[in-house]
């Protein structure tokens, strides 16, 4: 058994060799994670691309526009009724065009954001609904092997312009502020650390 006199002592001889430890070990993980902050810095979206003239934000070679953005009550499902948000939520549609000099397909998630700075995507679950449900959309080159779609589902091809709708629920208490559109590709397809930040009207 160490006897208390002991232990000072030991925690004595050792003190200068226990301070240097700290500021060493956190120099370590500093450097060893240089090759994970150099990355997470080159891909992750961080880079905020607003509108320009005609309420485009180009993004690499994709230029993307907010075309409209209103809340909704009801929405017809494919049974031929109606759908409504549950109680203390509210639906959002967020219409968006895209157009790219790019010869790739370029997918984009959709987030909306609030005034207190919460992300919301599209519902997991709904009925089946005209609006395309996946928080993706396709905002870069339209596949040129495809036929165009048509409108009311994910998106319709109009000369060089590939409109897309989204339907999101927040909370009924939420202020929105920004639609966000960004990739998380990492190849040619993704954006990089740039995003789409789209006001809302």
């Amino acid at each position: 058994m160490v006897r208390p006199a002991g232990r000072r002592a030991w925690w004595r001889r050792n003190a200068v060799a226990l301070a240097l430890l700290v500021p060493a070990a956190g120099a370590l993980g500093w450097v060893t994670s240089e090759d994970a902050r150099e990355g997470w810095w080159a891909i992750e979206n961080h880079i905020a691309v607003t509108p320009g003239p005609g309420g485009w934000a180009s993004v690499e070679d994709t230029m993307l526009r907010l075309v409209s953005f209103e809340r909704v009550r009801t929405m017809p499902d494919d049974y031929g009724g109606t759908w409504s948000p549950p109680a203390g939520y509210a639906a959002w549609l967020v219409v968006v065009d895209s157009r790219s000099e790019g010869d790739v397909v370029r997918l984009c998630d959709v987030t909306l954001v609030d005034t207190e700075g919460r992300s919301f995507t599209a519902p997991a679950q709904v009925p089946p609904m005209p609006v395309y449900q996946s928080g993706s959309i396709q905002c870069g080159m339209p596949n040129p092997g495809s036929e165009p779609a048509q409108p009311g589902s994910r998106g319709e091809l109009r000369e060089d312009v590939f409109r897309s709708e989204v339907l999101v629920v927040t909370p009924a208490s939420a202020e929105p502020a920004e639609v966000r559109l960004s990739t998380w590709a990492t190849d040619g397809t993704g954006f990089g650390p740039r995003y789409a930040a789209l006001p809302v009207p």
